[in-house]
């Protein structure tokens, strides 16, 4: 794997892709067309859970983000203190 240089803003985000890879994308399809035959009532109960899982989700990420600014300032402290 190549070694990323993390001060080059145009390889700033060339890990985070939006494009799912080929086998996620096939599932993803397969999961969409089943839902497609789902009842309204079937529907409306999946949005619930989904609504409710996708908070959890974001919630996660928001938490997983600030512990990452987290341990990026103690790094960054523990630097300081080296080359003081």
């Amino acid at each position: 794997m190549e070694e990323q240089q993390l001060n080059d803003p145009e390889q700033e985000l060339h890990w985070l892709t939006p494009e799912l890879p080929l086998q996620l994308d096939f599932e993803c399809e397969r999961t969409v067309r089943r839902v497609a035959e789902l009842k309204p009532e079937q529907i409306r109960e999946l949005a619930v859970v989904t609504l409710r899982h996708n908070f959890r989700l974001v919630h996660l990420l928001r938490q997983s983000i600030d512990r990452v600014d987290y341990l990026e300032d103690v790094i960054d402290d523990l630097c300081e203190e080296i080359t003081n």
